[in-house]
């Protein structure tokens, strides 16, 4: 059996993976620049729409704003929004 290092078999299956699905991407502050080397070579690798650069000023925001535009471009987070705000009126609060 092979053997490999944790770190190195994430960052194998994310090029993998990455590679043949082009909507999957990776987000976060210095993504690009992992420290742990999971995402070693995925920005030089793959377009840069999959592994973009968020500046470390409101990285949580960016982060935040593309994983909801991913979501309802999938159709997901307006199911879930519905969901919430149904709950909420069933329990006579507004919003």
């Amino acid at each position: 059996m092979r053997e490999i290092m944790f770190k190195n078999a994430i960052n194998e299956a994310m090029h993998e993976e990455m590679s043949r699905n082009e909507t999957v991407y990776l987000i976060g502050e210095n993504a690009s620049q992992c420290v742990w080397g999971t995402s070693d070579g995925l920005y030089e690798k793959l377009p840069a729409a999959q592994v973009p650069g968020l500046p470390s000023i409101n990285a949580n925001a960016n982060t935040i704003g593309i994983a909801l535009g991913a979501a309802t471009a999938a159709g997901i987070a307006g199911h879930a929004l519905g969901r919430a705000v149904t709950k909420s009126k069933r329990k006579g609060r507004e919003g």
